[in-house]
């Protein structure tokens, strides 16, 4: 039921509305997507706090993965002083 429910959540419509193969692939993809939604938060958040520190912090918890976290509090860091607005 999870399952289904996330896949509602992601694609806003029931698996058995796509043919087999193509729901699959859909399902497969599912942690890409939400990936990418908290990329996007967590840039939001960034851009509207200027704390890359907590847009990192909402992406490892959102993919568990600990070299992009920092990859993007690096770039967020790195944009914010190109752009010399130094994080305060």
């Amino acid at each position: 039921m999870r399952a289904i429910a996330r896949f509602v959540a992601t694609y806003g419509r029931l698996p058995s509305e796509f043919d087999p193969d193509t729901a699959l692939g859909l399902a497969a993809n599912i942690a890409n997507v939400e990936a990418s939604h908290a990329v996007s938060t967590a840039q939001g958040i960034d851009a509207a706090l200027g704390n890359e520190n907590m847009a990192a912090s909402l992406l490892w918890q959102v993919t568990g993965n600990d070299r992009l976290a920092q990859q993007m509090a690096v770039r967020a860091k790195m944009q914010r002083n190109l752009k010399g607005r130094p994080n305060g």
